[in-house]
């Protein structure tokens, strides 16, 4: 039986229990693994949870936490020494982001042979869903944050499809960390602007970082355009299907966890696969001494949160072509 198959059996069983009493009502999964993974329901209110019973040091990494979706609690019972690590749905609107947290959550305990490193690892997958609910409020991508991704996932592809080592081109992509590029390449940094606007010719700049060089070997910048139209083109789940399937089974999570930090999670596809992209031009320019920029260099240190536009037919002397940009990357 796969974790999902146990959570939602565990849960169904629960809910199909007759009780008038008020209370908690829990259910043992997946004991096989050897560890304690509990399945809750409240009574009258019906709010699902789920809870680890561990060691302190298993669990200390472990801290409270609430969102709009899920919280985390840490409950001392008559054992101190084994307390429980509770995930408890917030909200019954978001029900489906919550049982996907469940099941990655749960299939990351369960899949160390250790509980101190499964803990571990669970505790991992719900910080990747903190950064996801920070950045999303637990909802679906704006249509302009769709478009940003797209275009970083679109160069991404491009990179394998290039044969530069699966392995390095998704440790190459930052995006999803808030770095100051999407992409960082041993010293060469890549930052993808992407637009679905065909007489858009200047890209906005949203930290004083973007665009500077300092420290790095090479800086370029990719001004990729698209044309954006509902039931045409490639959808955004088309895009990281392709990929997943390009950079194998070992980098999934990693990849995945990218995106769910970015804001995507797979629980919006329906919403996404709903429109596509087809490509319109794509541009390269080399960052360097004469690119109309500011840099942090050129400001006063007490200036802060910098942003700005940069009109690129004015940069037009800086424009390289897309095997120039590889080369500096390099394989």
């Amino acid at each position: 039986m796969t974790v999902s198959e146990a959570l939602k059996n565990g849960w169904r069983e629960l809910e199909q229990e007759e009780s008038r009493l008020s209370g908690m009502y829990d259910r043992r999964i997946l004991a096989e693994s050897g560890k304690t993974v509990i399945l809750s329901i409240s009574r009258p209110a019906g709010m699902r949870s789920l809870y680890f019973v561990a060691s302190q040091r298993s669990l200390r990494q472990w801290r409270e936490v609430q969102t709009r979706g899920f919280n985390v609690r840490i409950e001392v019972g008559p054992r101190p020494s084994k307390p429980t690590a509770r995930i408890e749905l917030s909200s019954e609107g978001f029900g489906e982001l919550f049982d996907q947290l469940c099941v990655e959550v749960v299939s990351d305990y369960v899949g160390h042979p250790s509980e101190e490193h499964g803990a571990d690892a669970a505790w991992q997958r719900i910080s990747h869903w903190l950064r996801f609910f920070e950045k999303t409020n637990g909802g679906n991508l704006s249509i302009s944050e769709q478009v940003g991704l797209f275009g970083e996932l679109t160069f991404l592809r491009l990179c394998l499809e290039k044969n530069i080592p699966a392995g390095r081109v998704v440790s190459a992509w930052q995006g999803p960390s808030g770095a100051a590029q999407d992409f960082s390449f041993d010293g060469t940094s890549i930052e993808v602007k992407t637009t679905t606007v065909s007489t858009d010719t200047a890209v906005k700049i949203s930290n004083i970082s973007q665009l500077d060089d300092a420290g790095l070997v090479a800086l370029y910048l990719v001004h990729l355009s698209f044309e954006r139209r509902e039931g045409f083109g490639e959808s955004l789940p088309q895009l990281i299907e392709e990929i997943t399937k390009l950079i194998g089974a070992n980098l999934r999570d990693k990849f995945f966890s990218g995106l769910l930090a970015s804001g995507y999670s797979a629980v919006h596809a329906h919403i996404y696969v709903a429109s596509g992209y087809r490509a319109r031009s794509s541009r390269y320019f080399s960052v360097k001494d004469g690119f109309p920029r500011i840099t942090q260099s050129q400001i006063d240190p007490a200036v802060f949160d910098v942003t700005y536009s940069v009109e690129l037919a004015a940069a037009s002397t800086h424009l390289v072509t897309e095997e120039h940009c590889f080369r500096g990357i390099g394989n």
